[in-house]
């Protein structure tokens, strides 16, 4: 699995972290599959700010709503880290409520860098951070679980119909011929 980013979203998001430091950043990108096509911030409502962060709930649900009625979702969640480097800390794995959704750090230090991971109940990947100006032919989409279970579904009710027609077009069966019960 893969993450798409353009080199001028990466430098967005540097900007946004270094601006934002000492207290950490938060957003949400926006796009399809596996490839950014917004990125945008919201306010980090946590009380330790400087080393934790909690999106307003309401700025969310508005960014969320409009996505979606633009056809688009969210890929990615990101925060910076800006005295450490891109790696889910401890309480970034615990509260972490987006198991389809790639969750992307902005580390400050020692230099700046990104990193994007997979986390999915307690166990963390590392997910491929690709920066290119788009991407590449063949990038796969990436399926939610929602998604897998509807194409399942479709298979299963197109394999049904088949066989009700198939069924449907045979002949009758023939008569059985009545045998006399024994006396």
């Amino acid at each position: 699995m893969a993450f798409w980013l353009t080199p001028q979203q990466v430098n967005d998001l540097v900007a946004q972290a270094k601006q934002g430091a000492p207290r950490e950043i938060c957003g949400v990108i926006g796009g399809r599959g596996a490839s950014a096509s917004e990125i945008t911030p919201i306010t980090n409502v946590a009380t330790t700010a400087e080393r934790a962060y909690r999106l307003d709930e309401r700025e969310l649900a508005h960014v969320l709503t409009s996505l979606a009625r633009r056809g688009l979702g969210p890929v990615a969640f990101y925060h910076s880290h800006p005295g450490g480097d891109p790696r889910p800390s401890a309480l970034d794995v615990a509260e972490w409520a987006y198991p389809d959704t790639v969750l992307l750090i902005i580390g400050l230090q020692p230099a700046p860098a990104l990193s994007a991971w997979a986390v999915r109940w307690g166990e963390v990947t590392p997910v491929e951070l690709v920066i290119d100006t788009e991407p590449a032919r063949g990038a796969g989409t990436v399926w939610t679980n929602a998604a897998q279970i509807a194409i399942l579904i479709a298979i299963i009710a197109a394999v049904a119909l088949v066989l009700l027609i198939a069924f449907s077009l045979l002949p009758p069966a023939p008569p059985i011929p009545a045998t006399p019960m024994p006396r």
